[in-house]
């Protein structure tokens, strides 16, 4: 098995020398070094692919990378749930409303937040300083920190949408 890898890796370090080898007095020395570097990239990342092992530790599954490193081939909850990601944030001073504020916690989640659906009052309340710097807490309690306690979170997990409905202590 070793000597047919090395066999392969051979075959195709000698092709890709032909190759370089058939164009090299047409090049200029930083394309020579650019392909030069991508062979070394392709064969390096070829060979180390081709060394992965999975283990088995305590029912849980991993791939070997190299020597001492394990890593899960679980997902995490944070990757099932973006919403239970941890987050730390520091709006800025252009940030002024709950609204905004919202939009900039969603950035890069997946999800949206549908002003429309019972929260426009919401959208255009000022973001009180307390809550500028948040975290690091999960996404979905600094969403809720910006809100309030006067409003409760809906998520439909389908669309990836939230939207915030007054608690009914409020009406």
């Amino acid at each position: 098995m070793v000597l047919v890898r090395a066999t392969q890796s051979a075959n195709i370090f000698n092709g890709l020398n032909k190759l370089l080898n058939l164009g090299i007095e047409m090049m200029t020395k930083t394309q020579r070094n650019i392909t030069a570097l991508s062979m070394t990239i392709l064969v390096s990342a070829w060979g180390s692919a081709s060394h992965a092992s999975t283990v088995q530790r305590d029912g849980k599954h991993y791939v070997k990378t190299d020597r001492y490193t394990l890593v899960s081939l679980e997902t995490t909850p944070e990757q099932l749930s973006p919403l239970l990601a941890v987050t730390k944030i520091s709006f800025s001073q252009h940030i002024h409303s709950i609204g905004q504020a919202v939009n900039e916690l969603l950035v890069g989640s997946g999800y949206t937040w549908d002003v429309e659906r019972g929260s426009v009052l919401l959208n255009n309340l000022e973001l009180p300083q307390i809550v500028r710097d948040i975290g690091p807490v999960r996404l979905r309690d600094a969403l809720i920190t910006v809100t309030g306690e006067a409003w409760n979170m809906q998520v439909d997990e389908l669309s990836r949408t939230i939207w915030f409905t007054p608690k009914d202590a409020v009406l």
